[in-house]
């Protein structure tokens, strides 16, 4: 199983965008349970020097990846390669061109949240443009300090009003309440239904000030305070309280509930001087932790292994491309660091934000705007994720086996023979061997396993000796009769080497590097390499022999692939015995696509060599062909279709036949 996925368990945008009336800034907006990600910069609309950016948050399950390796279920470091995957968006706003995003590491915790709204902003919460997080778990009111400023009022020349609104969710009636305050009046005019009535004449400023503060908490024993039949003595307007400012003329507002709904309570100027100066409480969530600077907390100094954390950029020609990009460097750091303390390169997720002039105006242009599929998009494979791929291959050549020959290049000539030690607990590392006082610690690249070939299966035989090349080299001395095995991965070990003997027949003995037998295997027939006087165009017929029509996503399934050539029929032994010549195709890879719209899930991964590629290669052994396929990968209720494609004869053939199977 040589891909795995990790989406992304929080995102989130952050802007500095200004809202519709262009002079307030949506700092405190958030997006968390949004569907989609972006990313903009937009230039001069405010005024002619103004920059508004946005920015995309996300976090990974980095323990699950940690998990996974301990359990060698992914590889160790080195044999495995990590890729950001995040799918593009289509819509119809403009769309930036040749520019650049930067892909940092963040430097502090922070909260995904639980706002929606990506036009007019009205969500908050956190994270945010200004804040990471909430620092209490418990729900606080929220404030408004200084929300209305009565100065100059009282030698305004026309009445000033202005209206609150608490919804039904904030404790409140849900409808606009006007405090209404008559310059003229000494506070005999009756007021309308769901207004407080101020009398303000010859009043100076600090005493009006205190006059719509005892309005507002529905306080109206006082001659010039004067509720409407809509209101209630004491109360005023309903679930929320006023109080003095830091000086006399300002006035702060609490919410008379707590959490979040309470900043949904909004002030609207309506009349006269403008003494609305914070049209929304906020804070309701609890205590906040800013970002030392606002935008995100990021790491983005020059990377130096084991002190911190890489930075990655992408460039983007066109601008509707998906975003995939090597970070195994930064993962691996995140897994190192997992059981240390190191504050350089602790994994708080990643802060995607375009880059340098593309994003601060410096160009004086706009680049708006680019959008990603979020977590919680509908679209199963567009959720952003990151993507291990590692080269599984293994080439057993027991069925397979060639006797070395100046028709081939030296490395083709080498043959590679695979021990599994299977137990009923399943795979293993043979005790043996660590025990074996020749031996050593099993680990990958140092030899900890012998083996010699016979041509007979009878005892008392001697070995064959072995040229160098492979598990075999010049310090073993001359005509050595042994090659050195490796352990591959758990109970799996391997040796290499070429044969250059007489026999057309070979048997395999597997010891410890103290020559103690541990296990012989069968018989291998030794085949030979030939030139041919006409032009090759091989044929093969092929079948997934296990496959079935549906699947779990639980499940995890090697599929075993039968192939030979197509004009070659079973002869009169094989059918007697009821077997057929099976035809190993040595470069081989699959790639599977869903039926209905042929969406491609995975790839061909038959890239140059490396471990970040060919990684759908399929194995090979004594029984042909097989690959090991994680159903969690596909999105259950749809059909699926496995394609193949062989080299051989130099040439890239892509099967005809394709393999349909349905997850569930």
């Amino acid at each position: 199983m040589p891909i795995k996925r990790y989406t992304a368990t929080a995102d989130n945008t952050i802007t500095n965008a200004f809202k519709e009336d262009l002079s307030t800034r949506a700092t405190a907006s958030n997006m968390g349970c949004s569907d989609v990600l972006e990313l903009f910069s937009i230039y001069a609309q405010a005024n002619t020097t103004s920059v508004e950016k946005s920015r995309i948050l996300l976090d990974f399950p980095v323990s699950e990846i940690i998990t996974d390796r301990a359990s060698s279920d992914i590889p160790v470091s080195g044999n495995v390669k990590f890729f950001l995957k995040m799918s593009n968006v289509k819509h119809k706003q403009t769309l930036p061109k040749q520019f650049d995003v930067q892909i940092l590491p963040l430097s502090r915790s922070w909260s995904e949240g639980t706002g929606l709204d990506m036009e007019s902003y009205s969500d908050k919460g956190h994270s945010n443009w200004v804040s990471s997080r909430k620092t209490t778990d418990s729900f606080i009111a929220a404030t408004a300090v200084a929300s209305i400023d009565i100065a100059g009022t009282q030698t305004a020349a026309a009445d000033v009003s202005f209206t609150i609104n608490v919804p039904t969710v904030a404790g409140g009636s849900g409808t606009d309440v006007t405090v209404f305050i008559d310059i003229s009046s000494d506070g005999t005019v009756a007021a309308n239904a769901n207004e407080i009535r101020i009398g303000a004449d010859s009043q100076n400023d600090a005493a009006i000030t205190d006059l719509v503060i005892l309005g507002i908490n529905g306080t109206d024993g006082n001659a010039r305070v004067t509720l409407g039949s809509g209101l209630t003595s004491g109360v005023g307007v309903k679930g929320l309280t006023a109080a003095d400012g830091a000086d006399d003329t300002k006035i702060n507002l609490t919410a008379g509930s707590t959490g979040y709904n309470g900043n949904k309570i909004e002030l609207k100027n309506v009349s006269g001087v403008a003494v609305v100066k914070t049209d929304k409480l906020s804070g309701g969530l609890g205590g906040e932790e800013a970002w030392t600077t606002a935008g995100g907390d990021y790491h983005e100094v020059g990377y130096t292994a084991g002190q911190n954390l890489p930075h990655y950029k992408k460039y983007f020609e066109d601008g509707t491309e998906d975003l995939e990009v090597n970070i195994t460097a930064l993962v691996e750091e995140w897994i190192d660091v997992n059981s240390k303390t190191d504050p350089d390169r602790t994994n708080y997720g990643l802060l995607l934000k375009l880059s340098g002039s593309f994003e601060d105006g410096t160009r004086k242009d706009s680049f708006y705007t680019k959008k990603f599929f979020a977590r919680s998009s509908e679209f199963f494979y567009k959720r952003p994720a990151i993507e291990a791929r590692w080269r599984d291959f293994k080439g057993d050549d027991r069925e397979n086996f060639y006797l070395s020959s100046s028709l081939v290049p030296g490395e083709d000539n080498l043959n590679t023979l695979y021990l599994y030690n299977y137990t009923r607990k399943g795979l293993v590392n043979i005790p043996a061997l660590s025990t074996d006082s020749d031996g050593g610690d099993q680990a990958a690249g140092t030899p900890v396993i012998k083996i010699r070939l016979y041509n007979s299966a009878s005892t008392g035989k001697s070995p064959i000796t072995f040229p160098v090349g492979g598990g075999v080299t010049a310090l073993m001395g001359a005509n050595p009769d042994y090659a050195f095995g490796y352990l591959v991965e758990k109970g799996i070990y391997s040796a290499s080497f070429a044969y250059t003997g007489s026999a057309t027949s070979l048997y395999d003995v597997w010891c410890t590097l103290g020559n103690k037998e541990l296990v012989t295997g069968s018989s291998i027939t030794v085949k030979t390499h030939n030139a041919s006087f006409s032009s090759e165009d091989t044929e093969l017929v092929t079948k997934i022999t296990n496959l079935k029509s549906s699947y779990k996503t639980s499940e995890k399934v090697r599929m075993r692939v039968f192939s030979r050539e197509k004009n070659k029929s079973p002869n009169l032994y094989d059918v007697s015995t009821r077997t057929t010549p099976v035809k190993v195709v040595e470069n081989a890879y699959y790639r599977i696509f869903r039926v209905i719209d042929g969406l491609e899930v995975i790839s061909y991964g038959s890239g140059s060599v490396g471990v970040q590629t060919q990684y759908s290669r399929l194995s090979y052994d004594k029984d042909g062909n097989y690959f090991d396929l994680n159903m969690s990968l596909f999105e259950s209720g749809y059909q699926y279709a496995i394609e193949l494609v062989f080299d051989i004869d130099g040439k890239h053939k892509v099967q005809d036949k394709t393999f349909k199977f349905r997850v569930d």
